[in-house]
C-alpha cells in the first residue's frame, strides 16, 4: 500500500487500508457481528463523534460496528514502534497493572511492532496533548470534516476506567467547532454516542453545537455532551429493566 508523508511528520496510509479492513473484520466476529445502531439518526457528512473510552473498549465497538470509516484520534505515541514500545511497557503493561510483569517487555515488542501499522492503515489521527504540534491535530481533523468525513474522539480523562459512565472529559476538542464554522459557514455537530454491550448496540445521541467560539461556551457545549451520553446511559439502563417484564408477560400472554 502506498503511504504519504503528512503535514506533521507522521507516515500515514490510504485508509481504510488492507490491515485495518482484516482487523475490523475479526473484531466483528469476536463481538458476534456489527453492533445494531439505534437512537438520533446519524448525521449526513461530517460530524465528530463522542465515545466513552474505557480503556479503548469503546472506540473498538464503534470502529468495527460504524456503517462509514470514522477517523479516530490517537495519542501520538502510538504511531511509531520507537515511542510505541516504551509507552507499552511502561504505562500500558506497566503503571496500568499496578507494577511490571515478566511479559510486559515482550508484550510491549509485539503490540509496539504490530499497533503502529494497524493505525496508519486506519488512517487515524495524531494527537499531541499539551504539546505545539497539537496544531497538526487540528489541520488533519479539519481536512477529514471538510472532506465530509466523520471524526472519532474518546476524550476520558481517566481513560481506563471500566465504569459504563463517563466521567471528566477533555474539552481542547470543541475547538474543531469555531474552525469548521470559520472554514465552511456552518456548525459542527458533536454526537455523542453510547456502547450498549448487553444490548449490542450503539445509541446515537443528539448532535451539540458551540454557540460561540470561546471558553465558556467550550464549557457550556461539554457539559451538554456530557449530560446526553449519561442521558443515553441512564435510558439503556431503563430499557435493560423493561425487557425483561416485557418477554415474561408475552411468555404468560401465549400460554
Amino acid at each position: 500500500m502506498k503511504q504519504r508523508q503528512s503535514s506533521s511528520g507522521v507516515h500515514t496510509e490510504d485508509c481504510p487500508g488492507p490491515l485495518f479492513r482484516f482487523v475490523r473484520a475479526v473484531c466483528r466476529g469476536y463481538l458476534g457481528g456489527p453492533y445494531a445502531i439505534t437512537g438520533e439518526p446519524i448525521p449526513e457528512g461530517a460530524a465528530v463523534y463522542i465515545v466513552h473510552h474505557q480503556n479503548a473498549a469503546g472506540p473498538v465497538q464503534v470502529m468495527a460496528s460504524w456503517p462509514r470509516h470514522l477517523r479516530l484520534w490517537v495519542f501520538y505515541p502510538f504511531f511509531e514502534k520507537a515511542t510505541a514500545i516504551p509507552h507499552y511497557a511502561r504505562v500500558t503493561f506497566g503503571e496500568s497493572l499496578g507494577g511490571q510483569r515478566w511479559w510486559a517487555v515482550p508484550a510491549a515488542w509485539l503490540c509496539g511492532h504490530l499497533a503502529p501499522r494497524l493505525i496508519r492503515s486506519a488512517g487515524a489521527i495524531p494527537v499531541y496533548r499539551g504539546d505545539a504540534r497539537i496544531r497538526h491535530t487540528f489541520r488533519r481533523s479539519m481536512d477529514a470534516l471538510k472532506a465530509g468525513h466523520g471524526v472519532l474522539i474518546a476524550p476520558d480523562i481517566d481513560y481506563k476506567s471500566s465504569d459504563e459512565l463517563i466521567g471528566e472529559i477533555y474539552t481542547g476538542f470543541l475547538t474543531l467547532g469555531g474552525l469548521y464554522r470559520r472554514a465552511e459557514g456552518k456548525p459542527l455537530p458533536f454526537v455523542p454516542i453510547y456502547c450498549d454491550r448487553k444490548g449490542r448496540t450503539l445509541v446515537v445521541g443528539r448532535g451539540v453545537y458551540l454557540k460561540d467560539e470561546d471558553a465558556p461556551s467550550q464549557r457550556a457545549a461539554a457539559r451538554t455532551l456530557l449530560e446526553e451520553m449519561r442521558r443515553l446511559y441512564a435510558d439503556a439502563q431503563k430499557d435493560a429493566k423493561n425487557q425483561p417484564a416485557a418477554t415474561s408477560s408475552s411468555s404468560k400472554a401465549e400460554t
